[in-house]
């Protein structure tokens, strides 16, 4: 089919969409209208469904945008009928209009699909509207959203409609909860957008005090890593979507992490309710509140509602008073940039000094061939890991790691988080045993050991003879990981090994032990 064959097929369905949407008593241009509201959905899409149906998706959605002030979402998730609607669909929809705004697709199709529902068609026309001063639909109009759009309370606004058809809900009280949820992704995504300036702002500033002021105690290369990082993080390399201050407070019994009030930002603006006391930190959790280091670098315990569904970065950034001692935390909650996992290490603020020094501390050349197999596993080490590694665990790990290349051996590294709430267990299997059913069963596994809550992964399959697994196993909230002591991991490194092997792996053991190495082996 030539180009023209296929613009003039997708211009008589428009034109077909736009007639039924006369019909309907559709609002505005009807062909102007139907062509922006369908611009960026293949041809294949629309030529899938009849021009009635897509006519009324188009004048229900108009419907929906009738009335809306700036600063708030409409949102409607239904099933339609032909009785009630005017068109109807096998597939449950889900209707937004909102600012136009970052992140709003991402954030969105995540919390459905976290709802264990699949999106079968997206819509997502971004229009320049006109609104009176009761936000009144006046007219879509004949411009494209830009920075030359004038966007205040009464006049022309950017704003986002989105259109997803999900597998079919009946049950009424499940379709007003994903109702709720998606409206409460829609505020933590416009609070993350509009607090954002701020967040980076408080970011160079905190650098800025923390290098002019250094903290009595600390050491000035400690002062000059954290110092580059928050400029690092500032320059587009992290997403900031919350922020707080907090400060240790002797509460009588014992001491707390306490938020002040009126400092939080994007998805930590809202104050905790009044009258909430804090919980009492443990005598192992005060002695790490007090550890006297720049910066705190792990995961929160929540998921991010906004641009990725995946547990938070969390970067704080402690407070000391005048004799060096911890007084509190200034608090950051994002997402790093995908910069921060496809620049080399020896790019990345913090991580390339642990890498300088894990390669110091090797004793190799770095133009040397171990140098070479060295910095080639920190460079496809997890950044995750890179980020949250001291430097002592870094090196016995990378070095571990360089020596097992290309062994046909399985292999475990744990590594703790500092506040004990999850593990990360780095598993090398050699790469014909992996498969789903041996992901598995490791993960079963690692979650019995800790007793954890749930259990993520991810794996790298590369030419090497090893494949990789991580896992993070997270524990329930409020329990701490359990401990492994060397002769515990060593039995689970075992069961492990036991789990990755086929029924020709024991079948060839045991042809070994009954005939001997050679005549066992043929």
């Amino acid at each position: 089919m030539t180009e023209q064959t296929t613009m003039t097929s997708r211009e008589s369905i428009l034109e077909r969409i736009a007639e039924s949407y006369e019909k309907l008593g559709g609002a505005g241009d009807a062909a102007d209208f139907v062509g922006r509201f369908y611009r960026h959905v293949a041809t294949d899409e629309l030529r899938s469904r009849s021009a009635a149906t897509l006519a009324g998706v188009a004048a229900a959605h108009r419907e929906l945008a009738e009335v809306r002030q700036p600063g708030t979402a409409n949102v409607r998730v239904f099933n339609p009928t032909t009785d009630d609607d005017g068109w109807s669909s096998a597939r449950t929809v889900v209707q937004i209009v909102t600012d136009d705004m970052p992140f709003l697709v991402d954030s969105v199709t995540n919390a459905i699909v976290g709802q264990d529902l699949d999106i079968h068609l997206l819509v997502h026309p971004q229009l320049v509207v006109s609104r009176d001063a009761a936000g009144r639909l006046e007219s879509v109009e004949h411009a494209e959203p830009g920075q030359g759009v004038r966007v205040d309370a009464v006049g022309r606004i950017n704003e986002s409609w989105m259109l997803l058809t999900i597998d079919r809900e009946t049950d009424e009280q499940t379709l007003a909860d994903l109702e709720t949820t998606i409206r409460g992704v829609l505020t933590d995504v416009r609070e993350s957008v509009e607090d954002w300036p701020k967040m980076r702002t408080r970011c160079l500033v905190i650098a800025a005090e923390l290098e002019g002021t250094p903290p009595v105690g600390l050491d000035a290369d400690e002062v000059r890593r954290a110092t580059t990082f928050l400029r690092w993080m500032a320059d587009n390399h992290f997403t900031f979507l919350g922020y707080r201050d907090y400060v240790l407070e002797d509460l009588g019994e014992g001491e707390a992490v306490v938020p002040v009030t009126g400092t939080g930002l994007g998805l930590l603006r809202s104050d905790p309710p009044m009258g909430q006391e804090p919980d009492v930190l443990t005598p192992w959790a005060r002695e790490l509140a007090h550890e006297k280091k720049a910066l705190v670098i792990t995961k929160a315990n929540s998921r991010s509602t906004v641009h990725r569904m995946t547990y938070l970065d969390y970067v704080g950034v402690r407070q000391f008073d005048e004799a060096g001692e911890v007084i509190g935390e200034r608090r950051f909650l994002g997402l790093y940039a995908s910069t921060a996992y496809t620049d080399s290490v020896t790019r990345i603020p913090l991580v390339a000094d642990k890498v300088e020094e894990v390669i110091r501390r090797s004793g190799v050349a770095a133009d040397s061939h171990t140098g070479k197999d060295l910095l080639g596993v920190l460079e496809t080490f997890p950044r995750d890991e890179l980020f949250q590694s001291s430097t002592d665990e870094l090196f016995d790990t990378a070095m571990a790691i360089t020596q097992l290349q290309e062994r046909r051996r399985t292999k475990l590294f744990l590594r703790e988080d500092d506040f004990r709430r999850f593990v990360s267990a780095l598993v090398y299997i050699p790469r014909d045993r992996y498969n789903t059913s041996v992901r598995t069963r490791m993960a079963d596994l690692l979650k019995e050991t800790f007793g954890g809550e749930s259990v993520e992964f991810t794996a790298r399959v590369s030419e090497s003879a090893l494949s990789r697994l991580q896992f993070v196993v997270r524990m329930p909230l409020g329990e701490r990981v359990r401990h492994l002591t060397a002769a515990e991991q060593h039995r689970l490194e075992e069961r492990l090994v036991a789990v990755s092997r086929t029924w020709s792996d024991r079948l060839g053991d045991a042809l070994r032990e009954r005939l001997g190495e050679v005549e066992g082996n043929r």
